[in-house]
């Protein structure tokens, strides 16, 4: 089976403009892409790129087959065409006027990566409720060492005020008995 490749600008395609809610909706299931290169071969990709009047436009792409350094080849079936990842004013500019946005199909990879991002921010979370918890932990057991100082002063000056009232009451007796005696 062959493939062939055409330049998209002599080939007349398929132009359809879409609304922001009609491009929402074809997004629905995608997520933005910061490098295409990284993306694996036959992904589901969605683009927006500079049509020749140097408009910005949404195409519904295909899957990707390659990238190279300036481009990035994309197939339907049989059908295969190239998008510029970056666009420039002139051919010797060295910053471009636009780059393309592109955009991949969710797929179990990203639900995975999704699933253990989430995973990660629970276990930072916990980490830190835990650290907290020692914390507490450190001062309460602070406050435990204290409470029990006190209870041992308290201890200590309950035993010395018992010691003087068994001594007052014992001095008591005694003034009480010589009273008597008289």
């Amino acid at each position: 089976m062959s493939h062939k490749t055409i330049n998209i600008k002599t080939k007349k395609r398929n132009k359809k403009e879409f609304s922001k809610e009609e491009i929402m909706e074809l997004l629905e299931d995608y997520i933005r892409i910061d490098n295409i290169d990284d993306v694996q071969p036959n992904s589901m990709i969605r683009y927006v790129t500079l049509d020749s009047n140097k408009r910005q436009v949404f195409r519904e792409g295909g899957r990707l087959v390659n990238t190279t350094t300036k481009s990035v080849c994309l197939c339907r079936g049989t059908f295969r065409w190239y998008v510029k990842k970056q666009h420039f004013d002139n051919i010797d500019d060295k910053d471009p006027i636009f780059e393309t946005i592109f955009w991949k199909k969710r797929d179990y990879i990203d639900d995975l990566i999704d699933h253990v991002e989430l995973q990660h921010s629970e276990i930072q979370i916990l980490k830190e409720q835990l650290n907290i918890c020692k914390e507490l932990l450190k001062i309460l057991k602070e406050d435990n060492k204290i409470t029990k100082d006190h209870i041992d002063i308290l201890k200590k000056q309950d035993g010395k005020c018992k010691e003087i009232c068994l001594t007052l009451k014992e001095k008591m007796r005694k003034r009480n008995s010589s009273k008597s005696r008289r």
